[in-house]
């Protein structure tokens, strides 16, 4: 009996190889899927944070602006700013004697726009020295602009902007990266961001290249720079695909900080190649300036989850960085498509 129930007794046996092999490479399908998602909901959640960022420093930033300009005009006849800043009259002294004052004025707004809206510690002198403060050391070209930015935005005043209180920014918004004592404005991947106040290389990445003499017809921003720079600036005025011509210079001619066309090949200031140079690349005082005959506006861009701006360095000899001359080849140009800027809300990866 006792044989009987031996022989009966179940028959167990464990999994076979290739069943194991089976299991588990379900185990690693449901854990790679479980894994993308977890990684885009982070990265969505870093886009949105970053989107937010950008959101609070635009308003910052066109309350500034408001606020720059204000002063600008009710202080340009006085001159009072200016004879702490340094002087302009050299470089006005270009100019005809009938345009002197014209051209004069509007370097000056130029100057001011620089004080008030510094990019760079050297340029923040003048507000540092109205702070009490002094420029951190050492200087990181990769970190400058982004720890400048913060510092006028939250400390340096003005008549009619109220500077951002300690709640404005996040800790996580807000960092000192390189460890100099300087707080910069960091994106939600940690990556400092970069500022820039005349980006005119965006639209004219080899500079200006028309006639020093004139304007032609050939001066309009082509349509693949047109493009790219809407990558990072959305909203740009349609109008600005008009072709300019000597009787009608159009938008992209059309200087925001120069409203009747002064500082403009033939047209009472610049007359020569070398003066178009300087007025960019910053060889005499009081430069630099920015790209002539070229639309800008403020622009502060993240470089998104690449952590690539598909930008030139700020302090690159070769390269305007500090116009923002994008990258124009390949693969590098790439890097521009995932950058989220405060003049962005479509891009940053979507």
């Amino acid at each position: 009996m006792l044989a009987m129930v031996k022989t009966m007794k179940p028959f167990r046996r464990g999994f076979t190889l290739i069943e194991l092999l089976i299991v588990i490479a379900i185990i690693g399908l449901l854990m790679s899927i479980v894994g993308v998602a977890v990684m885009n909901s982070l990265s969505g959640a870093r886009v949105a944070a970053t989107k937010a960022l950008m959101t609070k420093v635009q308003r910052q930033l066109q309350s500034r602006i408001e606020a720059v300009n204000r002063t600008y005009r009710s202080q340009q006849s006085s001159n009072v700013l200016f004879a702490e800043i340094g002087s302009i009259e050299k470089a006005a002294s270009q100019a005809p004697g009938q345009r002197f004052n014209t051209v004069k004025t509007a370097l000056m707004h130029k100057a001011y726009l620089r004080a008030y809206l510094p990019q760079t510690w050297d340029e923040a002198t003048f507000l540092l020295k109205k702070a009490g403060k002094t420029k951190p050391s050492p200087v990181n070209s990769q970190t400058e602009s982004a720890e400048v930015l913060f510092f006028f935005l939250s400390d340096a005043s003005i008549i009619g902007f109220t500077p951002a209180n300690q709640d404005l920014f996040a800790g996580s918004e807000v960092r000192d990266t390189d460890g100099n004592g300087a707080m910069e404005i960091v994106d939600a991947w940690g990556t400092p961001v970069r500022f820039y106040r005349w980006p005119t290389r965006l639209l004219r990445p080899a500079g200006y290249t028309g006639s020093p003499t004139m304007i032609a017809a050939t001066d309009v921003i082509s349509k693949a720079n047109f493009d790219r720079a809407q990558l990072l600036i959305q909203g740009i005025p349609t109008s600005l695909k008009v072709p300019p011509s000597a009787t009608n210079p159009g938008s992209f001619a059309q200087d925001p900080d120069d409203p009747l066309n002064v500082l403009v090949p033939g047209n009472g200031w610049s007359t020569t190649a070398a003066d178009l140079t300087t007025f960019e690349s910053g060889s005499t005082a009081p430069f630099p300036f920015h790209t002539p005959f070229t639309w800008h506006t403020p622009l502060v861009v993240s470089p998104g989850s690449d952590r690539e701006f598909g930008i030139y360095d700020t302090s690159d000899p070769a390269h305007l960085g500090r116009l923002c001359e994008p990258y124009t080849s390949g693969a590098s140009e790439a890097y521009l498509y995932d950058n989220i800027t405060n003049l962005n809300v479509k891009s940053g990866g979507n």
